[in-house]
């Protein structure tokens, strides 16, 4: 790699620049350092790209001198810097998009398994309609009960959907086949727990700056919330219904109703403003409303809920305690319990010192933050206008890695699980529409999907 020197700022953009080799060009005047030319291998910052050379070896290349078409035959695009602390890289990339979980479990207690006949029954609400279950189970032991309860169970019509009764790991679990929403199962003649990520510990708190620490709400991305939020929204969540009385907010609030100006709040020709205490807060109109949902931001890093790992778990420990569990289907098969942990652990360069199969993992909702927050891809907030657009060619550093490498965009308007339990039946995600910290039921959606390995820095990588 060819290292230049020129004395003024005015010296190098004269000269020409590289377009086969690499070189690095140092301007005097004022200390500067230029990239040049392609495939610059360099310590490594955010946006920079890691490789693989030929011997498995990670490398890191400068974004602006990247090209994938000139990787050496051999080399091996891996994904994109995040950040880099201490000796410490992290390098993440997008897998795809997938459910968290693909069937909703409960465990089945309180049976008897004495060889007598046993009243139970199993209802679920399906649009407003109650469908009920019921029957007579019998059996020696575990299995026996499983088939007796299975036999009526798996024929029975709850309302379009449908579950079937047999043994997982020990217990008797009733499982919801068709998961597609999520329906809450009431029992008489035995109890019924959730029995979706028990191994993971569940954390409904969130800090924020407004002084908040409870239930989803919290702004993740602040660009992609100042695009929703401008608008008036028919929602109570985000539209006051009575007077605002704390700062502590749980969710931002829109701009019509922070400037007391809502169509949705109006008394005949009334206006109704109930967000008067956030104005003397924060200020007046639109300048005072970003002030406002700034507050709201998450606050990360930080020790408290769901942001404690120790409680918590990071993101590799929680991988790899759901990763590679199965479920039965209801014709006997096996299948993925887990989608989007098993795809993150199935990421692996075969021989790579922390890149193999095993070192990839699916990021905590804190980590989320940190990568959502500071994407300004496909818009940002303009005051007075709204979204703008945005050009991934020129955007923040982790869209223009993506971009570099043809990978699916992170983007600030594209949901993203986290390897983060909420609930019982909750996991948190990121809201592509709204750019805030949100808690849905495991299935829901297939949504992005992110790997995330931890590398040490040598000085024998650059």
């Amino acid at each position: 790699m060819a290292i230049n020197i020129y004395n003024t700022k005015g010296e190098y953009d004269a000269a020409a620049r590289p377009t086969t080799e690499s070189s690095v060009s140092r301007i005097s005047s004022t200390n500067e350092i230029e990239v040049d030319g392609v495939m610059v291998i360099t310590r490594p910052c955010k946006g920079d790209i890691c490789v693989l050379d030929s011997g498995l070896n990670a490398r890191y290349i400068k974004q602006e001198s990247f090209t994938l078409a000139s990787l050496p035959s051999g080399w091996q695009a891996v994904g994109f810097v995040e950040w880099v602390r201490g000796n410490k890289v992290k390098v993440t990339r997008v897998v795809g998009t997938y459910k968290w979980a693909q069937y909703f479990l409960w465990k089945i207690t309180g049976y008897t398994a004495d060889g007598a006949e046993h009243a139970f029954s199993f209802a679920v609400k399906v649009s407003n309609v109650t469908y009920t279950c019921s029957g007579t189970y019998s059996g020696s032991d575990i299995d026996e009960v499983a088939a007796s309860m299975n036999a009526i169970v798996s024929v029975f019509d709850f309302g379009g959907h449908s579950y079937h009764v047999y043994v997982r790991n020990g217990d008797l679990i009733l499982q919801h086949d068709t998961y597609t929403t999520y329906l809450a199962v009431t029992a008489t003649g035995v109890s019924v727990t959730q029995a979706v990520g028990p191994e993971l510990t569940a954390n409904s708190n969130m800090p924020r700056f407004n002084g908040r620490l409870t239930s989803e709400g919290a702004t993740i991305n602040l660009n992609r919330a100042l695009i929703y939020f401008r608008a008036d929204i028919d929602n109570a969540s985000y539209n006051p219904t009575a007077e605002v009385t704390s700062l502590a907010l749980q969710y931002p609030i829109c701009l019509p109703a922070y400037l007391g100006q809502s169509a949705y709040r109006k008394d005949g020709e009334t206006q109704l403003d109930y967000c008067s205490l956030l104005r003397e807060t924060y200020g007046e109109g639109e300048e005072g409303w970003i002030r406002c949902i700034s507050r709201g931001l998450a606050k990360y890093p930080d020790k408290r809920g769901v942001f404690d790992d120790y409680v918590c778990g990071d993101g590799k420990t929680n991988t790899y305690k759901l990763a590679g569990q199965k479920v039965q289907k209801a014709n006997g098969d096996p299948d993925a319990f887990y989608p989007a942990f098993d795809a993150v652990a199935a990421v692996g360069f075969p021989g790579a010192k922390g890149l193999d199969k095993g070192d990839w993992y699916l990021p905590t909702i804190g980590e989320i933050f940190e990568l959502k927050s500071g994407i300004t891809y496909p818009a940002v907030y303009q005051i007075g206008v709204g979204s703008v657009s945005t050009v991934a060619a020129s955007a923040d550093p982790i869209t223009r890695a993506c971009a570099k490498l043809g990978m699916t965009q992170v983007q600030n308007s594209t949901y993203a699980w986290s390897s983060s339990r909420c609930l019982a039946n909750l996991a948190w995600v990121f809201g592509g529409n709204n750019g805030i910290a949100g808690i849905y039921n495991y299935f829901y959606y297939a949504v992005q999907v992110v790997a995330s390995a931890l590398l040490s820095l040598r000085e024998a990588q650059v």
